[in-house]
């Protein structure tokens, strides 16, 4: 049997089992305490961490709300003092920022919205020093209150949050506490369990059978059978038999009390821990209390941060005073409140504002007063004063419910924290003044007070800057004056054309703009008159000879005057000039005599007497010619009897000879109009091709020369005056075919270069000499050479087309080589038919009237094509086909073209694709005789109101019946 085989001792045997199993007991609730108490502390760690965390975002908050008030405060008061706070808070804000919590994606979009709003600060700041307060006004409504509100949303949703986590925490704890002295107690039990069934089977292995099997073999012993029990059994009290039953039973005794002595040793644990629990729970009560006390505060900052948002923006005291109150006292919940201003140093005080008291109590102090009592005592203490009195009278309320009143007396302190005056704050009935309630009242008076402070500050800079403003006006109308008279005199003397020198003591003392351009006066001013005057006399043709001695004869009164008229020459590859010097005196001094030089530029005037003695010479020469030939064969033809064949070859050259002495009085004439700018055109749409060809039709059989005419392009369009872009042409083509004598032809070509039409007209004779070129515009300028002097002309004919040309918008070139012939160019702006599908053509010269049916049209949804004239609205009706027609046309019937209205209808009727198009002809005239309005013709007389032409567009569209 396995029970024999034992050789230890069973006292010690059964000593090593109990307590084995006891110390695994203890190891067992110690490792079990140990880890909830870990847990605990984890717990307490986090919440300790997430209290922090919650302390760090409502300071981030109110680090904000402080950034955003002093913004706010500067927007809205200007006072430099609250932009110096904005930098300081910002820098603050910025600080705590970086040391928050910035894992989070709300951290960083909070990072990033300041980032915002802190460039939107400066912007905001410009805006409010540029006083745009329309840009600042956007620029709040549109970006910072939302970057603001958006940066409190988060905060606040980090808060609330955190604030979850807080109570989750605490929970688990709770859960952990309650699971641990459950844990314990069930342990306890399941051990104590344990421990009997061990030690039970323990007894029954070692004890109570061995001894059965010892009465068993004394049983046989006393039978007579013999039982031998073998040598080595067991060594212990049970094999040791002198020992006796006796010490078996004291061992069991000695055991009893140790396990018992173990019993009381876990109780005791279990006493511990149940008073760890209780302390647990007191932390978690006291936890509780705390985050009821946070989310009061909490409250209570969102309250202070709404009112605080209300008090600013306010221009007048009064404004101010009945917004901030009545805010105060919904936020509050009180029931009346009054305002009363004692300025620094001062004994009377004045009621500013009351709200919510009897009418009686309100005008109590309307005018100025001493204070007693409380009153007193507020700007005494500087402190909040808090009263219960018993109310009587008209503030008993309406149903005479309210028996009790509680009166807070709270100081209004300016920046240096002296009283200025007091705030009275009243609720009826059962108002609380309970501590917490008193922190809010003490930050909202707060509040008020700066803000109250704030605007009486502002109060007095409006005073002080109408003030300024007035004596601002009068020194700038002063200063206006002044300004205005000395840019009267200086404006003279810098525009005149005149070359205004002045010279005292010998000296050049002054010399305006003009005199600088003549003479170069810049290095000569402070200078010597003698050096000026030889530097005059070096450059001039002689005139000037012994100038410094007669200015100085003239500054001594030996002469009244000087006048001469000099040309001078400023350098030697420079033109010469042609002056005119007079020289007075300016008294200014009975020994000092200022001398005035007037130079006066008469270089165009010499210009133009020569250009003049040219014209006069050539037109002389010109009309003579002819006016000889008409004479002289008209002589022969009244004085003579002359063959018919004679007679006709005569009166042909009076007939050509007249027709050029017309051609010269048409050049002088239309030269004169361009140059008096008195010169129209009539502009309208040319197709090139039809144009060029008929032009040169025309030339045919007039000159030996051929013109060939070779289109490089697709029929473009260009706008211009015809007759007066014919007249250009008819000149080019002349000259090409007088100045290429034996030759056969000229070419004429056109081309498109972009967006310009280009015409070139060639010929292959004389060639322009280089010398000519630049001056070949010029006006009366002929080429002066024995290969040209048999050709007629007055110099005029590319003047002319030069200035017709550019009136056109467009450029005028050549291209010559002597011997080899002439290139000359025109470039005009090429002309794009526009597009009138669907759209409403207005045929109206007048661009306001066109602007006005465009934005009556705009209601319909059209939109207008606007033509000035008859031909360009008619071109681009036929470009257009049955599927591309206007939706309608409006028609002036007096245009300033040399086609009427009527001219544009008859158009329309003559045009297939638009027959059926709905018309409007408006005009200041009654219908021409025969004229009758159909439903898709109207009539509208000028002038009429937008309503009306909407109204009988819309009849002509739908073909309503008359």
């Amino acid at each position: 049997m396995d029970w024999l085989k034992g050789k230890d001792k069973l006292g010690r045997r059964a000593n090593r089992r109990i307590y084995g199993l006891v110390l695994a007991l203890i190891a067992c609730v110690v490792a079990l305490g140990t880890i909830a108490g870990g847990e605990l502390r984890r717990t307490g760690r986090e919440i300790e961490v997430g209290f922090g965390e919650q302390q760090a975002l409502e300071e981030l908050q109110v680090q904000f709300d402080r950034v955003v008030m002093n913004v706010r405060g500067y927007i809205a008061y200007g006072n430099t003092g609250f932009l110096q706070d904005v930098e300081v808070e910002r820098v603050r804000f910025e600080n705590r920022l970086a040391t928050a919590d910035s894992d989070t994606a709300a951290m960083e979009e909070i990072a990033t919205l300041w980032r915002e709003y802190d460039g939107l600060i400066d912007e905001a700041v410009g805006y409010k020093a540029e006083g745009d307060a329309d840009a600042l006004s956007a620029l709040s409504r549109e970006r910072t209150t939302p970057a603001i509100d958006r940066i409190n949303a988060l905060i606040e949703e980090l808060l609330s949050e955190k604030e979850k986590e807080l109570r989750g925490l605490m929970e688990e704890s709770r859960r952990v506490s309650e699971r641990l002295i459950w844990g314990v107690l069930v342990f306890a039990v399941l051990m104590f369990g344990w421990v009997a069934v061990s030690l039970h089977r323990f007894f029954q292995a070692s004890v109570i059978q061995p001894l059965s099997v010892l009465g068993r073999s004394f049983e046989r012993l006393s039978r007579g059978v013999s039982a031998r029990l073998p040598d080595d059994y067991r060594d212990d009290e049970i094999g040791a038999v002198y020992r006796g039953f006796n010490f078996m039973t004291g061992e069991l005794e000695r055991r009893q009390d140790e396990l018992e002595q173990s019993n009381a040793e876990l109780a005791a644990q279990r006493d511990e821990l149940e008073a760890q629990n209780e302390e647990i729970m007191a932390q978690q009560e006291e936890q509780e209390r705390t985050l009821r006390k946070l989310t009061e505060r909490e409250r209570d900052l969102e309250l202070l941060t709404r009112y605080q948002e209300r008090l600013t923006g306010f221009t007048e005291m009064e404004t101010f005073l009945e917004a901030g109150v009545s805010a105060m006292l919904n936020a509050l919940g009180l029931d009346a409140a009054l305002v009363v201003h004692r300025p620094a140093g001062g004994s009377d005080a004045r009621l500013l504002h009351a709200v919510g008291y009897p009418a009686t109590l309100a005008d109590l102090e309307n005018g100025q007063g001493r204070l007693y009592g409380p009153a007193d005592r507020v700007f005494r203490e500087r402190t909040i004063l808090t009263l219960r009195r018993p109310v009587t009278g008209d503030e008993r309320g309406l149903h005479r419910g309210y028996e009790e009143a509680v009166d807070h007396y709270c100081p209004l302190l300016d920046d240096e924290l002296a009283p200025i005056g007091f705030l009275l704050l009243t609720g009826y009935g059962s108002k609380s003044a309970e501590p917490a309630f008193l922190r809010v009242i003490a930050g909202v008076a707060k509040q008020f007070s700066i803000a109250f402070h704030a605007q009486l500050l502002n109060e007095d800079r409006r005073r002080q800057a109408a003030e300024l403003e007035t004596l601002n006006v009068e020194l700038e109308h002063e200063q206006q004056r002044l300004r205005s008279q000395r840019d009267l005199v200086q404006g003279i003397v810098q525009s005149i054309h005149e070359g205004l020198i002045m010279c005292d003591y010998g000296i050049v003392r002054f010399a305006n703009p003009t005199a600088d351009a003549f003479f170069g006066m810049a290095a000569d001013r402070g200078a010597g008159v003698a050096q000026f005057c030889e530097r005059l006399e070096r450059g001039s043709d002689g005139t000037l000879t012994g100038l410094y001695r007669k200015l100085t004869a003239l500054q001594e009164g030996a002469a009244e005057e000087l006048h001469a008229r000099f040309s001078y020459r400023p350098a030697e590859d420079s033109a010469l000039r042609h002056y005119e010097l007079h020289a007075n005196v300016l008294e200014s001094g009975a020994s000092n005599r200022q001398l005035l030089l007037v130079f006066r530029d008469r270089t165009e005037e010499e210009k133009a007497d020569e250009a003049k003695n040219e014209f006069v010479s050539i037109v002389s020469h010109e009309l003579r010619t002819p006016l000889s030939s008409i004479m002289g064969f008209m002589e022969i033809l009244l004085h003579r009897e002359v063959a018919k064949e004679k007679q006709r070859k005569y009166l042909e050259t009076v007939y050509k000879e007249s027709q050029r002495l017309s051609h010269l009085i048409g050049d002088f004439l239309d030269l004169q109009r361009m140059e008096s700018g008195k010169q129209t055109y009539h502009l309208t749409p040319i197709a090139v091709e039809p144009w060029l060809r008929e032009l040169v039709e025309g030339w045919k059989g007039q000159w030996p020369h051929r013109i060939e005419l070779r289109l490089e392009t697709d029929a473009p369009y260009v706008v211009g005056d015809a007759d007066r872009l014919t007249q250009v042409m008819h000149n080019l083509i002349s000259n090409a075919m007088k100045y290429s004598p034996g030759q056969d032809r000229i070419v004429v070509r056109v081309r498109t270069e972009g967006e310009r039409c280009v015409i070139d007209v060639t010929d292959f004779g004389l060639g322009i000499p280089e010398e000519a070129k630049p001056k070949l515009f010029t006006k009366f300028y002929r080429v002066d050479n024995s290969d040209r002097r048999q050709i007629g002309g007055t110099g005029l004919g590319l003047s002319v087309v030069k200035e017709i040309v550019e009136a056109h918008e467009g450029a005028m070139s050549f291209d010559s080589e002597l011997g080899a012939g002439s290139t000359f160019t025109v470039s005009l702006p090429l002309y794009e038919v526009p597009s009138v599908e669907g759209r409403v053509v207005v045929v109206e010269d007048d661009t306001n009237a066109s602007g006005l049916i465009a934005v009556a049209f705009e209601k319909l949804g059209l939109s207008i094509r606007p033509f000035a004239t008859a031909e360009a609205a008619a071109l681009a009706l036929r470009r257009s086909d049955a599927e591309a027609r206007p939706a309608l046309c409006i028609v002036d019937v007096q245009l300033g073209g040399r086609q009427s209205g009527w001219d544009f209808l008859a158009e329309i009727r003559e045009t297939p694709a638009a027959q059926d198009v709905p018309i409007v002809l408006t005009t200041v005239l009654d219908p021409p005789q025969g004229f009758h309005e159909t439903p898709r013709m109207r009539y509208l007389r000028k002038p009429f109101t937008v309503e009306r032409l909407l109204q009988v567009a819309k009849q002509a569209l739908d073909g309503e019946p008359l």
